[in-house]
């Protein structure tokens, strides 16, 4: 991956003019971020209707800057440029600044109507050609609309030139010069890069160094146009239609941040010159804006988190002071500056970001970084064209720690809902844990400090959901379909499976006819919407008493109008139980039935949970702890009564490593039957995934089948070679709750040699955010949830959905899953 990193470096650094630095191999991320397709089009939509009535406000004729309908400050050149009575032409290049708000929406920031930068970055995100490409069309746009705006130069002049303007102290546009040439090849124009001291007139004419000019493009801003010795002569060229400046200086109405305080003021005079979809898109898109004076001082100091103020002509992360970053000392002196400067500020609402969890390139390796992303929507001649994503680790962007990843659209497949109010939340909880632990028996509800459960939950549209149970219950019959090959061919393939040779007797037997009695598939969105099947867990699944209890639990006190997915589970366990007995009883007799766990409370808990809820036949059902168990009589004992059968909430391979348990295996497989089968240790085995893909390549399975593996299960193979990207997850093949999982992103250089492990296609999971409470706080963080789909016998039995890293383990907090039918609101 490193080796990788560096070929795309150099890749941009040759074919895109990046300027070489310390961190240039830091700056790009190969991996695409997936903005929401809701949020994405109330981007683009958003920014062409606030672009609308910007160049509304722009396209009126000023005779002086005191006829502005709004106060922006003055500037060197304002009274020649706002002066102008010429027509505006269309812009060629605007960037929004958008974001996420991390209640919900979106919001811009600020425009960029002078000089917007980005090309490259919009650019390169079109080369990565990620799923559903929002900046497929840039390239092009970018020509021909330079060449619609130019095509009267074109008209006068067979090879016109076009001077693109840069300040030679910033190495940056220069750079971006030679790439806007670049994009614009075919057009057949001459240019030459200047600053402001190689532009001059002489006779009626604008020059760069000797050359006469017909473009002037900048990358370059209004407000320093006094810096070229004759901008008053090209100024009056521009006008005359000898000249054309790109864009028109008078962008610079909507550079400047008072005109949102402007916009807001049209909003609160409910003025006609705006329409109610444009007052809307205000309202919703652009923060509450007000212009400083000293009159708000007191409120700014009391209530320092709820805003921020900015300087109207800052650029980049300049002259913006944001309180909730700033201790009150520093707030204090921020006022008091903004007091005593010349400068226009404004007043702005602060409004609170979405985190992200993106992959960034350390140096190293890559990491999974919580950061903030800043999303250019960028318009040419009024139209969308190309979006490109910054990330920050906090609210200003800095050129130290900035990177850019590329971006693609997607439907989210995964929405959470916030059922409960924020200060209800905890007393709230605490009633549902109360009765968790009493009804159910269920004492997890805080891991250490933490509440282990949400309450706010998952909803599913249906089509979602169904195809969770179609997948499962597909997926349940190839599963069992190989592991019938695995036992028919035990002696070959389970030493493949990681299988134990004094196991392979156990696991051969099978009377059952079916896949598991309870096991659970672990399914993940992936980052375009797409179902991926991570793992089985054959054996012992976690999260039954969550699932059936706690889901039940909370949509009832909750009053959530969603179906509950699990609301069959008791049942079908009931029946898939009262099927397993009847079976052993064709052969012996069934009466003593043991249900055996280890202490550790999350086994005991819900093994007893379905010790209860499966107690209701004829036999004689027995609780304990594994330790209970010894052998007398040629059969298992569970606290000194014989049982006849066993459903053991521990693994089976524990039992041939410990010496406590020595002979336990031969009593399962002659005289104790056992209720999940020693068989799904076949499958239990994460070799078993690279298995299917072997089979899958012999054409060991049908049309159908084959279609199934490639639509849901990730590439695995038991060779890292075998990834010619070195993008792989490594995993070993029995180990649980995440251990030893690695990526291959975060450390390239690990050994695998001397360990049992599989090699998987990495799959970039769909992220949610998700308010975790401790005893002490709340904080808002980005987890990545994995779907557990339980399979009873071969068929769907409900959903457990629990979040945590990029790697789930015990500290995962579980979500309340529910099921939006068509037609709900």
């Amino acid at each position: 991956m490193i080796a990788n990193q560096r070929l795309l470096t150099e890749k941009i650094l040759f074919d895109y003019y990046m300027i070489s630095s310390i961190r240039e191999n830091e700056i790009h991320s190969p991996f695409p971020f997936y903005l929401d397709k809701e949020l994405f089009e109330a981007m683009v939509s958003s920014a062409e209707i606030l672009n609308s009535v910007v160049c509304r406000i722009i396209s009126k004729k000023f005779k002086n800057p005191d006829n502005l309908p709004f106060v922006m400050g003055k500037f060197t050149l304002d009274k020649e440029i706002l002066s102008m009575q010429c027509p505006i032409s269309p812009f060629f290049w605007v960037r929004y600044d958008a974001f996420v708000r991390a209640d919900g929406g979106i919001f811009f920031s600020e425009f960029n109507y002078d000089k917007p930068c980005a090309q490259r970055e919009i650019a390169i995100s079109d080369m990565m050609s990620p799923h559903n490409n929002p900046s497929a069309n840039f390239r092009n746009a970018f020509y021909e609309n330079f060449k619609s705006l130019t095509k009267n130069a074109f008209a006068t002049n067979p090879k016109p030139t076009v001077a693109i303007l840069v300040s030679p102290h910033h190495n940056e546009e220069i750079h971006l010069a030679y790439f806007y040439m670049d994009l614009l090849k075919g057009l057949n124009l001459e240019f030459v890069i200047a600053s402001t001291d190689n532009i001059y007139v002489k006779d009626n004419k604008a020059f760069a160094f000797d050359k006469e000019i017909d473009v002037l493009l900048r990358q370059f801003p209004t407000e320093y146009l006094y810096e070229i010795k004759d901008i008053k002569e090209m100024l009056m060229l521009f006008e005359e239609g000898k000249l054309l400046i790109i864009n028109d200086p008078r962008a610079i109405i909507a550079q400047t941040k008072s005109l949102f305080a402007y916009l807001w003021q049209l909003v609160e005079l409910d003025d006609d010159f705006l329409t109610q979809l444009e007052k809307d898109t205000i309202k919703n898109t652009i923060p509450y804006t007000t212009l400083f004076d000293k009159s708000k001082i007191d409120d700014l100091i009391l209530n320092k988190n709820k805003y921020v103020i900015k300087a109207v002509y800052g650029r980049y992360s300049e002259q913006v002071y944001i309180g909730n970053m700033l201790s009150d000392e520093d707030w204090r002196l921020i006022i008091n500056d903004v007091c005593e400067s010349e400068d226009l500020h404004i007043i702005q609402e602060f409004c609170p970001i979405k985190k992200d969890k993106v992959l960034r390139f350390n140096g190293e390796n890559f990491e999974n970084k919580t950061a903030f992303g800043n999303f250019g929507i960028y318009l040419s001649n009024n139209k969308y064209s190309g979006s490109c994503i910054r990330w920050s680790p906090n609210y200003l962007s800095d050129d130290e720690h900035v990177w850019v990843s590329p971006v693609g659209v997607s439907d989210r497949n995964i929405h959470i809902s916030k059922i409960v109010e924020a200060h209800d939340y905890d007393s709230i909880f605490c009633k549902i844990n109360d009765i968790a632990a009493f009804q159910y028996g269920f004492t997890g509800g805080y891991t250490g400090f933490q509440q282990s459960f949400s309450l706010d939950a998952l909803v599913l549209e249906e089509n979602t959901f169904n195809e969770i149970k179609d997948a499962t219950n597909q997926l349940a019959n190839l599963f069992y379909k190989t592991t019938k090959h695995v036992q028919e061919n035990s002696a070959i393939l389970c030493p493949v499976l990681g299988i134990a040779e004094e196991l392979i007797p156990l696991v051969s037997k099978q009377e059952q006819n079916t896949l598991s009695f309870l096991g659970r598939f672990d399914f993940v969105f992936d980052n375009i919407g797409r179902l991926k099947l991570l793992e089985f867990n054959a054996e012992t699944p976690a999260g039954i008493i969550e699932s059936i209890g706690l889901n039940s639990l909370i949509k009832d006190i909750l009053k959530i109008p969603y179906r509950n997915p699990n609301e069959n589970m008791t049942e079908q366990l009931q029946a898939q139980l009262n099927r397993i007995i009847n079976i052993y009883k064709k052969n012996k007799q069934i009466h003593n039935i043991g249900f055996a766990s280890l202490a550790y409370p999350e086994d005991f808990y819900n093994t007893k949970f379905l010790f209860d809820i499966l107690n209701e036949g004829d036999e004689n059902f027995i609780y304990g702890e594994i330790s209970g168990l010894h052998i007398k009589n040629d059969k298992l004992n569970l606290y000194e009564q014989p049982l006849d059968a066993i459903y053991r909430y521990y693994p089976l391979d524990w039992f041939f490593t410990d010496e406590n348990y020595e002979g336990f295996g031969e009593i399962m497989k002659e005289n104790t039957q056992c209720i999940n089968e020693p068989s799904t240790f076949i499958s239990q085995s994460k070799a078993f995934f690279a298995l299917i893909w072997e089979l899958y390549k012999d054409g060991f399975y049908n049309e159908a089948e084959n279609e199934l593996i490639l639509k849901y299960i990730p590439y695995t193979s038991l060779n890292p070679d075998d990834f010619h990207n070195g993008d792989y997850c490594a995993k070993p093949y029995f180990d649980r709750e995440g251990n030893g999982v690695t990526l291959s992103i975060s450390e390239e250089d690990k050994d695998f040699i001397e360990d049992e492990m599989i090699f998987q296609e990495r799959i970039p999971i769909q992220t949610v955010s998700l308010d975790i409470h401790t005893t002490m706080s709340v904080t808002q963080e980005v987890l990545y949830p994995v779907l557990g789909a339980y399979v009873i016998g071969t068929e769907f039995g409900g959903i457990y959905t629990r979040a945590g890293g990029a790697v789930t383990d015990a500290n995962a907090i579980y979500i309340p899953t529910y099921i939006k039918e068509k037609g709900e609101l």
